[in-house]
C-alpha cells in the first residue's frame, strides 16, 4: 500500500506486528554424556510458541547468552544456535560438515588457560554470546522457537557448558567488602519481533 504525495507515491514502511520475549534468571548447566554425541539441549525457559496472524509475516529472533565453558582437558568451547521445534537450526555457516550454529566460541577454555591469564581468572569469567535469525515461515501454523545450547568439543565427558554463572560460581555477600564481592548471576534472554511487510 502507499502513500500519495505531491512529489510521488511512498510505499509504508513495514512495521512490528507482535513483540514476544522470554528471560532465563536460574542457573544451567550442560555437559556431555558420551564422547562424539551431537547433542543439542534446550536453554531452560528460551522458547516461544508463535502462530503468525499472516502466512506472509516475517520473525526477527535476537537472543543474548551469558555462558562460560569447562574442560579438565582444556578443549571445550560453547555453541548455541536459535532451533524450531521439530529440532531444525537457524544458524550459518554450515559449510562441509562444520557445525551449523547461530553464535558461539571456539576453545574459549584453551585460550585462557595457555595464556597470560592464568587459570584462577578463568574461574570467575562468564562470557556474552549474541545472535539474530530471519525467518519468513509462510504458514499461520503455531510454531515453538527455542534457544539451544551445546559444549564445542565432544571428545571428552568432562566438557561442560555453564549458562548465567561462572565455572567457579562461588556464594558471596555481594556488600560484604571482600576481594570476592564482585562476583555474580546473569540473565540469558531471547525476543523474537513478528513484522508486518510493506
Amino acid at each position: 500500500m502507499a502513500i500519495n504525495f505531491p512529489e510521488g507515491t511512498q510505499n509504508y514502511p513495514g512495521r512490528v506486528h507482535r513483540v514476544y520475549q522470554a528471560h532465563f534468571t536460574s542457573t544451567q548447566q550442560i555437559s556431555i554424556s558420551s564422547v562424539g554425541e551431537n547433542v543439542w539441549h534446550d536453554v531452560t525457559n528460551l522458547s516461544i510458541a508463535i502462530a503468525p496472524r499472516s502466512s506472509s509475516n516475517v520473525l526477527i529472533g535476537h537472543m543474548h547468552i551469558q555462558a562460560i565453558d569447562d574442560s579438565a582437558n582444556s578443549d571445550c568451547g560453547c555453541m548455541f544456535r536459535f532451533a524450531d521445534s521439530a529440532g531444525n537450526g537457524h544458524g550459518v555457516g554450515n559449510s562441509g560438515s562444520r557445525v551449523r550454529m547461530t553464535c558461539g566460541s571456539m576453545y574459549s577454555y584453551t585460550a585462557y588457560h595457555s595464556g597470560q591469564h592464568g587459570s584462577s581468572s578463568y574461574d570467575y569469567l562468564v562470557n556474552s554470546y549474541s545472535g539474530s535469525f530471519y525467518y519468513a515461515p509462510n504458514s499461520t501454523t503455531s510454531v515453538t522457537y527455542k534457544v539451544q545450547g551445546r559444549p564445542g568439543d565432544a571428545s571428552y565427558t568432562t566438557n561442560t557448558l555453564f549458562i548465567n554463572r561462572s565455572r567457579n560460581d562461588t556464594n558471596v555477600n555481594q556488600s560484604d567488602g571482600s576481594s570476592a564481592g564482585w562476583q555474580g548471576r546473569c540473565c540469558s534472554s531471547m525476543i523474537i519481533y513478528e513484522l508486518e511487510p510493506n
